[in-house]
């Protein structure tokens, strides 16, 4: 069957061509060699439409060539050796592609380039370990790959990195110290990966940093005393690690955090005090070892939506003041050892969501003995 080519052979004569758009489109077919020939063009963007097939080596005569943007199609093979021959690039993007086969390792050597977006595609093999070393790099993204070994050390060598995405891959070892001089950043995401050792401190220091998830990795020892400190830190998630540790006294001291989420991170100790929690609206420590009472200062906690403390060892009653939460939806209790009444106003919180899900009998309401599916996230059965 003839292959259908985005044919651009009255195009390769404009020997001036710098700037060529055909993206969001529904053009379909493979790239042409032809492609080649347009070696004065500055931009290139093709994404969103119904492109297929390999790109072509072609692309290497490209030298003036400063933004490649393919993505968003359904690109298969590898990446070729010749896009890092294109030493004026400063933005690859080939994301949500079927692209297969290791990142050429002279990427990491571009000088101009300062955006790499390659997530969602089959890539495996190392990111290129000179990465980051022109001290350009701004915006990295390789994010649901199969890519392995440890995070290059030079990412953030020029301090211009505010986005490292390296989510949903097979990265290994420790974090490098090297990253905790990087106060460019403001989102660092590389759940889902093999990663281990302890975090080290200094993240919270960053006045730029606003997102951070090392969700599902191996990360153990302390939690870094400086979280407490963050500046502009509003969203933390350290959820399926292998902690073995206690909560930061000063953890709700954070000004700006709004989402915490440490599930099932193998946390011990007690939950500390919630004074200066006032921004946060969503707390998830489920499935950990805590033990110790439910602050009753979780009133400070004003902008609370949900409240996650299942599947713990916590004892004592149940704070009043959970209901006084003017914003509160969903609270979860259940699997600890928590005794006494359920207090009464609970039932008069109009914005508590209650699930339906099976109780047992359980805490004392009112004077009598009542069904826990009254309260089913007060389920008072032991984990």
């Amino acid at each position: 069957m003839k292959k259908k080519y985005i044919h651009l052979k009255l195009l390769s004569f404009l020997s001036n061509l710098r700037y060529l758009d055909i993206s969001n489109t529904n053009v379909s077919g493979t790239l042409a060699p032809e492609f080649g020939n347009l070696t004065m063009l500055e931009e290139l963007l093709l994404f969103k439409t119904r492109i297929s097939g390999e790109i072509p080596a072609s692309f290497g005569n490209l030298k003036a060539l400063k933004v490649l943007d393919l993505s968003q199609n359904q690109l298969s093979g590898a990446i070729p050796q010749e896009i890092a021959s294109l030493k004026r690039l400063t933005r690859i993007s080939l994301l949500e592609n079927e692209l297969s086969g290791e990142i050429p390792e002279n990427i990491g050597e571009l000088q101009e380039l300062d955006t790499l977006l390659l997530w969602t595609n089959s890539l495996n093999g190392t990111l290129p370990q000179k990465l980051g070393s022109n001290g350009k790099l701004q915006h990295l993204d390789v994010s649901t790959n199969s890519l392995t070994d440890p995070i290059p050390q030079n990412l953030c060598l020029g301090n211009k990195l505010f986005k490292l995405i390296l989510l949903s891959n097979r990265l290994v070892d420790q974090l490098s110290k090297s990253l905790t001089n990087c106060t460019s950043l403001a989102w660092f995401r590389i759940q889902n990966n093999q990663l281990n050792g302890s975090i080290p401190y200094g993240f919270g220091s960053f006045s730029n940093l606003t997102f951070v998830d090392l969700s599902t990795n191996n990360f153990s020892g302390p939690i870094p005393e400086d979280f407490g400190n963050a500046i502009n830190l509003a969203y933390v998630n350290i959820s399926q690690n292998q902690f073995d540790s206690v909560l930061l006294d000063n953890l709700w001291n954070a000004t700006v955090m709004q989402v915490f989420s440490a599930s099932s991170a193998k946390l011990i100790g007690k939950i500390p005090d919630f004074v200066g929690c006032r921004s946060l609206y969503k707390i998830e420590l489920q499935g950990n070892s805590l033990n110790g009472s439910i602050p009753w200062d979780i009133s400070h906690c004003e902008r609370l939506l949900s409240l996650n403390l299942s599947r713990n060892s916590l004892t004592g009653i149940i704070p009043w003041e959970i209901s006084t939460l003017p914003s509160i939806t969903d609270v979860d209790l259940s699997r600890n050892f928590l005794t006494g009444m359920i207090p009464s106003n609970f039932g008069n919180c109009s914005t508590l969501r209650v699930p339906q899900v099976q109780g047992v009998l359980g805490l004392v309401a009112d004077g009598h003995m009542q069904q826990a599916a009254s309260f089913p996230w007060l389920d008072s059965t032991a984990p």
